[in-house]
Parts: structure tokens; C-alpha cells; sequence
């Protein structure tokens, strides 16, 4: 595992950035939106580092997938050190919250337990099936700590961006949309490797309706999870961009999750997976981005 020394390095990065801000004090509105779209970005991260470990594993573009793992992981180490003792550049102050410092703490001790399996493909190993098992067995409890600290951000938000009550939570739903595209990657790529098909075929199911439902929500409102419509135009044409790349996606993993049975995943398939997830999460970061500024 290796060494953990971003910490220390955060916490003089973190008390430079606080003293000259004159001390520690409440985030402002535009911080708000800064911390809600890179703490909310962390899930997403936790499955990416997850779905480039198992590309590794079915032999699909292995150094590609190495160096794209190698930067994952120094993103999520990076912000979830810029969330808890803030990071001038990100705009982000140190965390004033003990509930959710502890919070983070959680995430860190999770991610620790999955840090052997990511170091080891990284550093050019190929994983194992024990491997393969540790991250259909860990992303899971990497990603619930990793969105419990979003939902504890969210609350404190809350009470900062009032001209606009629900603008956390609709910064929340999109940024979570980047999460489950790479979590529907993790869930296909488990059922082509035949890691505990069965569970990841039925995840896999509630990922598509969660996917599809936020996307609608996102656009025309939900009335039950409290979501309002999307007014600007702009926001709209780019959740159609996304809507147009999810038309071509869905059918595919319908067919990987209601079908495993039946036929086996070839690596064509898995490929086009990966390819159109990726650029089903390129889409979406660019709505979570255009949903942060307004926040400013």
C-alpha cells in the first residue's frame, strides 16, 4: 500500500489556504457548488478506478486502461485531501464539519482496502480472480461512504445557497449520473468475467432505471425526490447530448443484464460498454459543470 503522505502534505496546503483567507469560515455559495460537484465527482471516481482494474483483467486495452487507473486514483486522492483540509486551486476551504470529517475518514479507510488491488495493476500486474472478487466485494462500501458524505455536504449547503433551496440537490442527481455510468461499466464488465454474475446482473438492472429516471428527473422534474425542472436552455441541450449517447447504451446493457444467462458477453460488446460509458460520463460532467455555476 502505498505511502499516504498527500495528507500531510494537504494539511500545510490546507492551513496556508485558511490563513489567508484570515481563518477558518463558512463556504461560500460559489464554494458550495464547488464542494457538492468534487465530493459528489468521488463516487464516480470510486467506480472508474473499479471498471479500469477490470478492463485490465479482460485484456482490453491494458497500458491505456494502466495510465488512465494511475491518474483515477491520484484524483481521488487528491480531492478527497483538497475535501477535508482544503485546496485553494479547487476553491475548496478546509473542512469545518466534524460529522463529515468523520465522514471522509471513512471513505479514506475504505479506499485503503482496495489500494493493494489498484497498486498492483497500476504497478503492471494483471488481476487475479481474488482481485476481481475484492472489488465486486469493496467498490460498494467504498461508494456508500463516498455518497454519505455527499448527502452530509448537501444538508450544510442547504442553508447557504437559500435563493435556491434545491440547487444542491439537483448539483447531487447530475453528479451522481457520472457515477452510475461507471458503475453500470463495473457491473457488465463482473458479468463478463463471471465474477457473481447473478448480483451484478440485477445491480446492473437498478443502475439502468436509477440512470434513466434522474436523466428524466433532471430534465421535467420529479415531484417525489423533490427535483425541479431544468429552466436553461443551454442545461437542456446538454442533457439531450447525454440522452443521445444513453440511446445507444441502453439497449446493450438491457440485453448484458436481462440476457447473461443465455449468451455469453462477447469482447466486443464489453468494449463498446466501456467506449460509450466514458463518453456517457464526458457528457454528463460537462451538465454537472453548467449546474455548478449556478451556484455563483
Amino acid at each position: 500500500m502505498r505511502k499516504r503522505g498527500f495528507f500531510i502534505a494537504g494539511l500545510i496546503a490546507g492551513f496556508i489556504f485558511l490563513t489567508q483567507d484570515s481563518g477558518i469560515c463558512a463556504p461560500t455559495a460559489e464554494q458550495w457548488g464547488a464542494i457538492m460537484n468534487i465530493s459528489g465527482r468521488q463516487r464516480m471516481l470510486s467506480q472508474k478506478m473499479s471498471k479500469e482494474t477490470l478492463l485490465l483483467a479482460a485484456g482490453i486495452n491494458a497500458e491505456e486502461n494502466r495510465g488512465k487507473l494511475k491518474e483515477t486514483m491520484k484524483l481521488f486522492e487528491t480531492s478527497l485531501n483538497a475535501l477535508m483540509n482544503g485546496d485553494a486551486a479547487m476553491n475548496i476551504p478546509a473542512c469545518e464539519f466534524p460529522e463529515i470529517s468523520e465522514q471522509l475518514e471513512k471513505v479514506q479507510t475504505f479506499y485503503n482496502e482496495m489500494d493493494a488491488v489498484f497498486d498492483k495493476a497500476v504497478e503492471g500486474g494483471v488481476p487475479d480472480n481474488f482481485d476481481m472478487q475484492q472489488i465486486a466485494k469493496a467498490s460498494l462500501p467504498l461508494l456508500t461512504a463516498a455518497d454519505k458524505a455527499v448527502q452530509m455536504f448537501e444538508a450544510e449547503a442547504k442553508k447557504v445557497l437559500t435563493k435556491d433551496p434545491a440547487l444542491a440537490l439537483v448539483i447531487n442527481v447530475a453528479g451522481r449520473q457520472r457515477m452510475i455510468s461507471q458503475k453500470m461499466a463495473k457491473e457488465a464488465l463482473l458479468i463478463y468475467l463471471k465474477i457473481d454474475p447473478a448480483n451484478q446482473a440485477e445491480a446492473l438492472k437498478k443502475s439502468i432505471v436509477l440512470f434513466e429516471n434522474s436523466l428524466k428527473g433532471l430534465k421535467f422534474g420529479d415531484s417525489e425526490t423533490g427535483l425541479p425542472p431544468t429552466k436553461s436552455e443551454e442545461i437542456l441541450g446538454q442533457l439531450d447530448v447525454v440522452n443521445t449517447f444513453w440511446a445507444t447504451l441502453k439497449p446493450l446493457l438491457d440485453k448484458i443484464s436481462g440476457q447473461f444467462l443465455l449468451y455469453a458477453v462477447t469482447k466486443e460488446e464489453i468494449s463498446s460498454v466501456s467506449e460509450l460509458t466514458g463518453l456517457l460520463l464526458k457528457e454528463s460532467d460537462k451538465a454537472v459543470g453548467m449546474y455548478e455555476k449556478l451556484a455563483k
